[in-house]
């Protein structure tokens, strides 16, 4: 089976997604994902530099490109930063899962989430409370 392809800061998302999405396909893969990282920990993440298996499925996606505002590789660098996971690597879902739980704490997430970064922060996203269970 193919890793998963996920750019850094949608290793964030996919913890903590809660139902937001631009359309319902969206909406369904991004659950779809989300169970599957939870009930099949074995599966692999392989973290790419650019548009990956979310962003195909996102109306956002031009050209090969995210044409959302504001560049989401300011939001990747510092996951990569915080976390210490690496381009172009494979992890273990649990791995990732782990990672991010005993590290994200509500400052972490602000600085990465925040400031306009997300527009789903903070209330369309858990992963605090999920990183904290």
């Amino acid at each position: 089976m193919r890793p998963i392809k996920l750019r850094a800061h949608h290793l964030l998302c996919v913890q903590g997604y809660k139902g937001w999405g631009l359309t319902p396909e969206f909406k369904e893969f991004m659950f779809a994902l989300s169970e599957q990282l939870k009930t099949q920990p074995d599966s692999k993440i392989e973290i790419v530099d650019g548009a990956d298996d979310i962003c195909g499925h996102c109306s956002e996606l031009v050209e090969g490109k995210c044409a959302a505002p504001p560049d989401p590789g300011i939001q990747d660098a510092k996951v990569l930063r915080h976390f210490q996971f690496m381009l172009n690597t494979e992890y273990p879902a649990k791995v990732v899962a782990d990672k991010i739980k005993s590290t994200l704490n509500p400052d972490v997430f602000k600085e990465i989430c925040g400031g306009g970064a997300c527009e789903q922060y903070p209330d369309n996203c858990r992963i605090c409370d999920e990183s904290t269970t």
